[in-house]
């Protein structure tokens, strides 16, 4: 099964926090923004300009990102990112694929 999509390391943070950048094959639609709510509480500003959304994540990670582009970040939290980042490609996998069909 091939990638639904592309990381890379952006920065690392002051905090020990780390960001990744996603590229997704495709436009970010509302229909996959509302998919990730799974992670945690959402924040969607529809209305602005470019459509924001945000997702705050128990652990202290944030995912960000514009409707409309094709990549989004994740900033993990420094004591969460070697665990929580396998489970979260796990998962954005299952719902790029999900979305294709």
């Amino acid at each position: 099964m091939s990638k639904e999509f592309e990381t890379q390391k952006v920065e690392d943070c002051f905090d020990g926090s780390s960001i990744f950048e996603y590229k997704v094959y495709k436009e970010i639609k509302e229909e996959f923004i509302i998919k990730l709510n799974i992670f945690g509480k959402l924040y969607y500003y529809k209305e602005f300009p470019r459509p924001f959304f945000k997702i705050k994540i128990q652990n202290g990670s944030e995912i960000l990102g514009v409707q409309g582009e094709c990549s989004f970040r994740v900033v993990y939290c420094k004591k969460c990112k070697e665990i929580y980042k396998d489970f979260f490609e796990n998962d954005l996998e299952i719902i790029l694929n999900d979305i294709k069909k």
